[in-house]
């Protein structure tokens, strides 16, 4: 259960990083599940790591 604990903070540490670090340039592969909780947001997540996404939803 520590790994849904640390959620905030691994939030924190990713702005973090991405504030000093640029976007990644390489391709990004986003699958979002229909039925998931996450799915219909995986697109949005992964455009704030990388400039280049792809998204599939199965």
């Amino acid at each position: 259960m520590e790994v849904y604990r640390a959620f905030d903070q691994d939030v924190n540490d990713n702005r973090e990083v991405l504030s000093e670090k640029r976007p990644l340039s390489i391709p990004v592969l986003a699958i979002g599940g229909e039925i998931s909780t996450s799915g219909s947001i995986m697109k949005d997540m992964m455009l704030e790591v990388s400039s280049i996404v792809r998204y599939v939803s199965c």
